[in-house]
């Protein structure tokens, strides 16, 4: 048997050496290289070891529980930091939304909701609020179709005097101008024929809309 073996070429070094790692690198050979946070701990101790001159063999347990304690709280801290700042966000904003004006009032709603202010102040009985009501809910509807102009600081003699209506609109709104101011500065009694009355100029004005 020696002498089959001496019959034999020397192996070549380089399939040796390849040989060798491979076994090596298996299962039970190779070893395991420590984690990041393994090194780190390790440092950690060894530093203590040195500082307070202890055996960290006998604490060492407790310490990487006590640190991974620590770890657990210090994440549990930002998560809560995260949750907390963006809840204050959010509640910011609402109140930024909530504090900004309400959107311009069209004059399809305003006139909607004149006429129902008028209808609701009929069934109450205050007939001269609903002759106001009814009145400006005409000026309205005139200038939603152009053929009157409209400014909220106007007074009624003012929208009369620079609407730029038309002759036949002038003629049908001046009265009510007048009777609306004689009754209510001048003391006159309004009844409930006088708001039905400018109702029905409405009606006729403006069709289905009133």
């Amino acid at each position: 048997m020696l002498e089959g073996l001496q019959d034999r070429p020397p192996a070549d070094p380089r399939e040796v050496a390849r040989a060798l790692e491979a076994v090596m690198g298996q299962a039970g050979f190779a070893q395991q290289k420590p984690s990041w946070f393994e090194r780190a701990l390790e440092r950690i101790v060894d530093w203590l070891e040195e500082l307070f001159d202890f055996d960290a063999a006998s604490v060492s347990d407790v310490f990487a529980t006590a640190l991974y304690v620590l770890l657990g709280l210090l994440v549990a801290w930002l998560v809560w930091l995260v949750v907390s700042s963006i809840i204050r966000i959010r509640r910011a904003r609402a109140a930024a939304r909530a504090a900004l004006p309400p959107p311009p009032e069209s004059l399809a709603q305003r006139l909607a909701r004149l006429l129902g202010e008028a209808r609701a102040a009929e069934a109450a009985g205050d007939h001269l609020r609903a002759l106001r009501l009814y009145f400006w809910a005409l000026v309205v509807g005139l200038s939603q179709r152009g053929e009157l102009a409209y400014r909220d600081a106007w007074t009624a003699r003012e929208m009369l005097e620079r609407g730029r209506a038309g002759a036949d609109v002038r003629a049908r709104l001046d009265p009510l101008v007048r009777e609306i101011d004689g009754k209510s500065f001048g003391g006159e009694a309004c009844s409930a024929e006088d708001s039905a009355r400018v109702a029905q100029v409405c009606r006729e004005f403006l069709g289905g809309v009133a």
